[in-house]
């Protein structure tokens, strides 16, 4: 499928089949002949892209709105022993020459920092190739000692913090923000710091006591780079159900240009904008709507030793689960069949997998479909106006906002 879009006088023409870009008037007549050099990518089989290790099925907090249920996934309080890492990690061995990725999940994976610090000196010892270690902590639990230990090895550092004080302690509890706040001052003296972003959820209740505009102040203030995410929950006090998703989505496409021009700290770029500038430098054509969930992308291991496609999926969907499939392939859907952005469209399939989010498509009409147009639109804009600029704002985006 191919549109047209008028820019200034001038046609362009997007090419959905393979991810290509091209003025009417330019030399495209080889075009099509590129297509086999933008099929989907294959994955080497002795490379896994990512691998989440869930060191912890427990957490010391009990957040209003978590998905994992206080951080058990609705099992039993356990954190992975270290005969069970062994096992994994000699199966990691095995299977995979080299790892781009790790996570340390849970619950709270700090819970279990003796474990963190085992594997990572055995994957360190065994495999050459640098190895991008992150992990994702409520920072409770922070002290000088493990602070050392993530910043020698590099980890890249995922804090929990869900703004000021009156909103963050009643979503994830008392005494909770001024411990935080102390162990991110302990954090700026690492250069550490550059490699850490706090996360915040935001709920109906940031909208009812501050606004987004004073939340934005709050982290801007604090000096960290830092995402807003808005909550998936079912409980009708925190789910934000007061906005036109599309209007809200295309806005942010707009708030997320002026981001990535500003080099703003604020690291939360719309999907929709960032699948379209991945399709359009990288040509790679996507027939799943969550890669992670196909072809051996990523690997997540349960303190158990269970496997997993995603995190997300933890004791409810397990590897050879057929549903995973049927959901994710856009092949099984009919109204991605003649759609322009078929190959680049991309979305969270276990909040569909788990019944938090609906198809955004029925058998007739997609919705999401006028967001994505919106986003290539804008980026065609960008290029039209100036091809320096549009290479500013590329190199901002793959240095600063690709995640």
């Amino acid at each position: 499928m191919k549109k047209k879009y008028n820019i200034n006088n001038k046609s362009y023409i997007f090419n959905g089949d393979n991810l290509e870009l091209y003025l009417v008037d330019s030399n495209c007549s080889n075009s099509d002949d590129n297509v086999a050099a933008c099929e989907e990518m294959i994955i080497d089989n002795k490379t896994i892209n990512k691998i989440v290790l869930n060191v912890s099925n427990m957490c010391n907090l009990n957040c209003k709105y978590c998905y994992a249920n206080g951080g058990n996934y609705n099992r039993e309080d356990a954190l992975m022993t270290k005969n069970t890492m062994k096992i994994i990690i000699n199966s990691i061995k095995l299977r995979y020459d080299t790892i781009k990725t790790v996570y340390f999940f849970g619950g709270e994976p700090l819970l279990n920092f003796k474990l963190i610090k085992y594997a990572v000196e055995e994957l360190e010892n065994y495999y050459k190739t640098k190895i991008d270690f992150r992990t994702v902590t409520n920072a409770t639990l922070l002290d000088e000692e493990k602070i050392d230990f993530l910043d020698k090895h590099n980890f890249k550092l995922y804090v929990s913090l869900d703004g000021p004080k009156q909103i963050h302690e009643y979503l994830r509890g008392k005494n909770t923000f001024d411990k935080i706040l102390n162990n991110i001052s302990i954090i700026k003296k690492y250069p550490l710091k550059d490699r850490t972003e706090v996360l915040c959820t935001y709920t109906k209740r940031h909208e009812e006591l501050f606004g987004y505009d004073k939340i934005v102040d709050f982290f801007e203030k604090l000096g960290l780079r830092y995402s807003i995410t808005d909550v998936i929950t079912n409980d009708k006090e925190l789910e934000i159900t007061t906005f036109d998703q599309t209007e809200r989505d295309i806005k942010y496409i707009d708030t997320s240009i002026e981001r990535i021009f500003n080099l703003s700290k604020n690291t939360g770029i719309s999907e929709y904008l960032s699948a379209v500038l991945n399709a359009l430098v990288f040509h790679k054509k996507q027939n799943v709507f969550c890669k992670e969930l196909h072809n051996n992308y990523s690997n997540v291991f349960d303190y158990s030793g269970e496997e997993y496609n995603c995190i997300r999926l933890v004791g409810k969907f397990d590897k050879n689960n057929k549903k995973i499939d049927e959901y994710n392939f856009k092949s099984n859907h009919k109204v991605c069949q003649n759609c322009t952005f078929k190959n680049l469209c991309t979305m969270c399939v276990a909040d569909k997998l788990l019944g938090n989010e609906k198809f955004p498509f029925d058998d007739e009409k997609c919705n999401i479909k006028v967001v994505y147009d919106y986003a290539l639109e804008k980026v065609i804009e960008i290029f039209d106006g100036s091809e320096e600029k549009m290479a500013v704002f590329l190199n901002n985006y793959y240095n600063n906002y690709l995640k």
